[in-house]
């Protein structure tokens, strides 16, 4: 009892010289301090080495922590107050949330007080340590000053003063005060050595750690994140796609896309708190997925309503801004966008790659990024809907015209017209929608060439099969139609042998309108598909004839 009261009375002088000096840096004349020094290893070789952190507890934080425990509840009841002022009567859990405790004022303070360079009991803390000059005799090695004389006391007022804090009601609030909780102990294991920071970890806080609801914090912003995603997903059905939005750095098209983005943002910033990557690595998972659902229903749904939206009579002829191509190759242009954002230094993967903690080691990293290809890979499937979408209305507007084809013969039987020499005016009428939703592709922001292309090509491919069975079948029939004409006239021939005939000028005009197809197509598509190859060989016949 005499060397606790000795120990008290001791501190107690030397926290007024030290105040009264006004010189932190110089310390406390080396008499002082081995004087408590003495005191203090007295009293751990009897086992009190506890009893001495709740001394130096008492005279150098108590006041300390109480002080800033009335300025944190003096802050809260001011926001309070100011809430109460400008809200209106439908405000009613704003007020209350704005009651809430935000901890940043007492946390920081704390870290002001005792981890600076002007602290007196981080001085002591660091003596009582030893292995710098001057240290020789002082040393206390039982005795953990900055875990058990700040960090344990804190904690404790915590639990006392706020009891609710551990709960997330406001999760925002819970979510701002556990990350000063976290920058609190990281300040703390700054100046502490390596064995006192293990044994804070060990012996102090687990169950303090284990106070925080954090299972029912990430149960709320689940579905928090869920219900922000359906609510953007329920406008697309009235949504024109007209006016983009801006998202995590990026611009989309679907308000949805752009929901999914400030989402993940969320996850992986405002709503992170450490220790839980896997359940924040989950719920960008199915947030990815959902939005897949969600395009995929998009694509579907709009594949069986609506008309064309090829307007051939306006100058130029263009696709119409409601027309489902475009709607669908806008909602492509987002979904390459988040598809893009998977990748390497993307916006979801950098902080899914960042946030990974450096224990999950190589395997871990390995891990993450399998689930980023997986998750990129899962939207594939909606992508090639939507790209089957457009495919199917490009290649209907394009095959329009074919119905021409039909008409040749009767152009040139009997009328004695000039051998052709340029194509017929349908073959420029099927090209133009594809030209045109080249133009759609770029202004909806399909940055990346080769999937426009590849698309494109795919568009070709489709229309020369068209083109290649309206073809086909006008041979066939010509052929039929002359072997009749001949064996009406009873003879080989209609006319001279140096004569062209009407046959051989529609033969001709469906080889130049062939070609000039090929010829347009392939430029515009940037490539020919195996379709044109296919439409080349089917007039091949009747071009050596």
């Amino acid at each position: 009892k005499r060397l606790e009261e000795k120990l008290r009375l001791l501190l107690r002088a030397s926290k007024r010289s030290w105040e009264a000096v006004q010189t932190p840096d110089a310390g406390l004349p080396r008499s002082e301090l081995l004087a408590i020094s003495h005191t203090c290893r007295a009293l751990c070789t009897i086992g009190h080495s506890q009893l001495v952190e709740a001394i130096f507890a008492d005279v150098f934080t108590k006041a300390t922590l109480q002080e800033q425990s009335n300025a944190c509840n003096a802050a809260a009841e001011e926001a309070k107050r100011k809430a109460m002022t400008m809200a209106d009567a439908t405000a009613g859990s704003k007020v209350v949330s704005a009651g809430a405790v935000d901890l940043a004022i007492f946390f920081e303070s704390i870290q002001k007080v005792f981890f600076t360079e002007a602290s007196q009991l981080l001085w002591f803390a660091r003596r009582f340590r030893g292995g710098t000059a001057g240290d020789e005799g002082v040393e206390v090695p039982s005795v953990k000053l900055v875990a058990y004389s700040v960090v344990l006391p804190a904690l404790r007022q915590v639990q006392e003063v706020w009891p609710n804090v551990f709960m997330p009601a406001f999760p925002d609030i819970f979510a701002a005060n556990f990350s000063h909780f976290t920058n609190f102990l990281q300040a703390a294991e700054e100046v502490m050595d390596k064995s006192e920071a293990d044994e804070l970890r060990q012996n102090v806080l687990g169950d303090f750690q284990k106070r925080w609801k954090t299972q029912v914090y990430c149960s709320l912003r689940t579905k928090e994140a869920a219900q922000r995603v359906d609510a953007a997903a329920q406008k697309l059905s009235t949504d024109q796609l007209a006016q983009r939005h801006s998202a995590a750095g990026g611009v989309y098209w679907l308000e949805v896309s752009a929901e999914l983005m400030r989402t993940t943002d969320l996850v992986w910033n405002a709503w992170y708190l450490s220790g839980l990557y896997p359940k924040m690595a989950r719920l960008s998972l199915e947030l990815i997925a959902k939005y897949g659902k969600v395009i995929a229903g998009f694509a579907e749904t709009s594949s069986t309503t609506g008309g064309l939206g090829w307007d051939a009579s306006a100058s130029p002829p263009t696709w119409e801004a409601s027309a489902l191509a475009v709607r669908l190759s806008r909602a492509a242009s987002d979904l390459l966008q988040v598809v893009s954002s998977l990748s390497e230094n993307g916006s979801i993967a950098k902080p899914f790659m960042d946030r990974l903690p450096l224990v999950s080691g190589e395997q871990g990293e390995e891990l993450a990024k399998a689930l980023l290809e997986d998750a990129a890979k899962s939207l594939q499937p909606t992508l090639q809907l939507l790209q089957d979408g457009m495919l199917k209305q490009v290649v209907a507007a394009m095959g329009t015209p074919f119905a021409a084809i039909r008409g040749i013969p009767a152009f040139y039987r009997m009328l004695n017209k000039p051998v052709p020499s340029k194509a017929s005016p349908y073959v420029e009428s099927s090209i133009r929608p594809l030209t045109a939703f080249r133009e759609v592709l770029v202004h909806s922001t399909i940055s990346d060439q080769k999937i426009m292309n590849c698309w494109l090509q795919d568009m070709v491919e489709g229309a020369a099969e068209e083109f290649t069975s309206q073809a086909t079948q006008l041979i066939e029939m010509t052929h039929q139609q002359e072997a009749s004409l001949r064996r009406l006239a009873g003879r080989g021939g209609s006319g001279g042998d140096d004569q062209v005939s009407d046959l051989d000028k529609i033969y001709i005009q469906l080889c130049i309108d062939v070609d000039t197809f090929i010829d347009m197509a392939s430029t515009v598509a940037r490539g020919s598909p195996p379709g044109l190859n296919r439409l080349k060989e089917a007039v091949a016949g009747i071009r050596r004839a």
